[in-house]
């Protein structure tokens, strides 16, 4: 018979468990530093159908059964992502303009004025948790995201350009913790920004009259 006082020891390990995570290391963003420019800003992010309610990773624990963790937007609600992102841009000097939407729906319907829109589409994602034996009390996640860069004004996707990020985080028993996958994006994105094309790309599309 389960001991549900092992149950209750493992739960209370997972709502003490520190919410901060650790980015892989990556090259520095390119600074971006053209005269002329528009304004940027962060669509959306979204997994590859492939992925959705697909198993992801497990749980790790010697004495019970492990839980199962499977694709979903809920890993990486928009509060958690979002914020991260368009502080990289800014960190890079990069002239964003933060509105929320989503992936070049709104686009093209007319409903977003930046002249560039940055979205995602994650096609690989692997999360796993571990108690204290054997890795310790934390979680790692790693994404491979296919990153696209949208002219508003051509309504034409103009650069793209696939990277992985990883990151590891505080362990979690319930569901995928977000603040890890948020940290793998974020390390992803930041291999994007220091990719001298995608600069390139940004003022191309800021310099067309």
């Amino acid at each position: 018979m389960f001991n549900i006082s092992l149950l209750l020891f493992y739960i209370s390990l997972f709502g003490c468990a520190q919410h901060s995570a650790t980015m892989e290391r990556s090259s520095p963003a390119v600074k971006f530093t053209a005269k002329k420019q528009g304004n940027i800003d962060i669509a959306d992010i979204r997994l590859d159908p492939s992925i959705m309610n697909k198993q992801i990773g497990n749980f790790h624990e010697s004495f019970i059964h492990p839980i199962t963790y499977y694709g979903s937007h809920a890993n990486f609600p928009k509060s958690i992502y979002l914020p991260v992102l368009s502080e990289e841009l800014r960190n890079a000097h990069y002239p964003i303009l933060a509105s929320g939407a989503s992936v070049f729906e709104k686009e093209l319907r007319g409903e977003n004025k930046a002249d560039l829109l940055i979205g995602g589409m994650i096609t690989h994602l692997k999360f796993d948790s571990y108690s204290e034996i054997p890795r310790g009390r934390m979680s790692e996640a790693t994404v491979m995201i296919k990153w696209e860069l949208f002219d508003n004004t051509i309504k034409k996707v103009i650069y793209n350009k696939m990277t992985l990020g990883s990151a590891t985080g505080p362990m979690s028993l319930a569901a995928a913790e977000p603040v890890t996958i948020a940290a793998s994006v974020r390390s992803s994105f930041k291999k994007l920004l220091s990719d001298s094309n995608f600069v390139n790309a940004v003022e191309k599309g800021f310099q067309k009259e």
